[in-house]
């Protein structure tokens, strides 16, 4: 059974998502066309209530960490960032993430966040990779990605509708080795 964890960087905390952080805020960022243009939600109209079924049925889960990001010196909840599914048997998974408060945005927030999860998914939950699908048009996203050492591995052509076009899927990866390569390059 998952633990609930809490991961800290300088300025931000993660804390497994709760009931309290579904808020209409929240509710707003997932309804917000310039938020979610990107997310696989992005075609659905979100409520507390489908938030709430949404958190109950990931909160079940043992393969899904689901963290907020939180500002600490507000003590505000920024956004999201999810882990899994994961594959326990190949040490493999997933992740997503928001900075869904628009004043948060382009301050490295989802970068701190990003390299926060992934240090715990290679030294706490022994994972060997981690993957993240980004829109070929989301260049912020596949920024991020590449900043945090992610490298693309495939491109799905015209997966993605985005309502007024098709897009092409591309999948980003790291694993523990060029992980730990990178984290022990940095404190040479």
């Amino acid at each position: 059974m998952k633990k609930n964890h809490i991961l800290e960087t300088d300025r931000l905390r993660l804390t497994m998502l709760t009931k309290k952080n579904i808020t209409n805020d929240y509710v707003s960022w997932l309804n917000d066309p310039e938020i979610n243009q990107f997310l696989e939600s992005r075609f659905q109209k979100h409520t507390i209530e489908s938030l709430e079924k949404f958190f109950y049925e990931t909160d079940q889960r043992d393969d899904i960490y689901f963290f907020a990001i939180n500002h600490k010196d507000h003590n505000l909840h920024i956004g999201n960032i999810k882990i899994g599914p994961i594959d326990y048997s190949n040490n493999c998974t997933s992740v997503g993430y928001i900075i869904g408060n628009k004043n948060f945005h382009g301050q490295g927030f989802a970068s701190e966040s990003l390299k926060r999860v992934c240090e715990f998914c290679f030294h706490d939950l022994d994972l060997f990779f981690i993957d993240a699908g980004v829109v070929a048009t989301n260049k912020a996203s596949i920024k991020l990605l590449e900043r945090c050492k992610f490298k693309k591995y495939s491109t799905a052509p015209k997966k993605c509708n985005l309502v007024y076009k098709r897009d092409d899927e591309l999948r980003y990866y790291i694993n523990r080795d060029d992980y730990v390569f990178i984290s022990s390059s940095k404190s040479l």
